[in-house]
């Protein structure tokens, strides 16, 4: 009767997993849908560059705990407005981020009206002074702790939590210091009008 009981709930567990992992990957296929629509449709990106963007959110759509995270972004993405008629010239800043701490930060994608950026650095890397020229949306796709410096000397410490981030154009340079113990990822999602 015990061997029959355990081999019951054993079963029922095993079958709970299963249904759990099912759930989980039917919602990781949804949001995935939902972010390459948004690539497409709100950043106006074609559907073969959106397939290249897609795998730096797994850390994100992998994690159904950060859905959350995505919802906002989708959210936020919805609500821009592009001029497609008169494009801002795009023209790089001498301390932009892509000249002057090109390492750590890689160009996904690019047009007249927006730049994607994936940005990554390792425990211990150092980010020389650099600026974001456009507003922007960023995702933190993994949690790290920084040394900052502004170009006028202050220096804060601070950790870079998962999240999703509406930022202003950055105007004053910061160099950055990879001070915690976990690689830092980011998407950086540059509105340049």
């Amino acid at each position: 009767m015990k061997v029959m009981s355990l081999l019951i709930c054993s079963t029922l567990c095993l079958l709970l997993t299963v249904f759990s992992y099912a759930n989980d990957q039917i919602l990781i296929t949804q949001k995935t849908a939902e972010i390459e629509s948004c690539l497409e449709n709100c950043y106006h990106i074609d559907r073969d560059s959106a397939r290249t963007i897609i795998p730096r959110f797994y850390p994100l759509l992998n994690s159904v705990e950060h859905h959350s995270v995505l919802d906002d972004f989708i959210r936020c993405s919805m609500e821009l407005t592009f001029c497609f008629e008169n494009p801002s010239p795009s023209k790089l800043l001498p301390n932009d981020a892509v000249i002057i701490a090109s390492d750590w930060h890689e160009v996904l994608f690019e047009s007249p009206h927006l730049r994607v950026l994936y940005g990554s650095s390792k425990p211990g890397d150092f980010e020389p002074f650099h600026t974001h020229q456009w507003k922007h949306l960023m995702l933190i796709l993994t949690e790290a702790r920084f040394k900052m410096e502004s170009a006028n000397g202050i220096i804060e410490i601070d950790t870079f939590p998962v999240g999703f981030y509406d930022l202003p154009a950055e105007n004053t340079p910061m160099a950055y210091t990879n001070i915690g113990t976990t690689e830092f990822r980011t998407l950086i999602f540059e509105i340049k009008n």
